[in-house]
């Protein structure tokens, strides 16, 4: 499952670009500029620990995921689409469910068809409850809340460094490591989301990145 989400072109190059320039910067926000990046700072650790914590909650719901399906019962022969009804009307469905079997009772004119999904339906309805039993006896309910509860964290301190402006270097790496950390997709290059814009803001990182392990040596 994957739970990264979007950065919008405009905003992660904008995000990496808020930085005072130093022979246009006045001396009140010079003052600003280590309370500033202490902020940005302390996002980052905030970033990192929330990370590790979604790492968790993925590698946790994915393990209860597995279980679920190797211990998930095969649908009733008389719903799969080699039964009497055939495929169903959902696309990429394997069997009927009693949604559709509902639906079909109720508005087809065709008896036998009629008769035939009131007589499938309890047996969908039966199966359903069964395999949402399963859901719950494995907690996969909960591991998919908890993940979801992980990255909203995860997106509403993302958004907090997109949103401060940095000061000075310090700053920058943050937002610098944020967008590697969160889009690490740019960075390899697949699929066809990866335009010119994701490049230029992965490059923009990546340079930022790379001032700052010159200057520790």
């Amino acid at each position: 499952m994957d739970l990264r989400f979007p950065l919008s072109r405009r905003r992660a190059l904008l995000s990496l670009g808020t930085v005072g320039l130093p022979w246009v910067t006045a001396p009140a926000a010079v003052r600003r500029k280590g309370s500033q990046d202490a902020e940005l700072v302390e996002l980052g650790r905030q970033l990192d620990a929330l990370m590790i914590a979604r790492r968790g909650a993925a590698e946790d719901y994915d393990a209860r995921e597995a279980r679920f399906f190797a211990l998930r019962p095969p649908a009733p022969e008389a719903l799969r689409v080699d039964g009497p009804l055939g495929s169903p009307p959902s696309p990429g469905l394997r069997r009927w469910r009693a949604a559709d079997l509902s639906h079909l009772a109720a508005n087809t004119e065709e008896g036998e068809m009629r008769r035939l999904a009131c007589r499938l339906l309890p047996v969908a309805e039966a199966y359903e409850a069964e395999v949402e039993r399963l859901q719950l006896s494995v907690g996969l309910h909960e591991a998919e809340v908890a993940q979801g509860a992980e990255s909203d964290a995860l997106y509403e301190i993302a958004e907090r460094i997109a949103e401060l402006p940095a000061a000075g270097h310090a700053g920058l790496m943050v937002k610098a490591r944020a967008l590697r950390q969160l889009e690490p997709d740019w960075w390899e290059g697949e699929g066809l989301e990866t335009g010119a814009s994701q490049r230029l803001a992965a490059q923009l990182a990546d340079a930022v990145l790379a001032m700052g392990s010159s200057s520790r040596g």
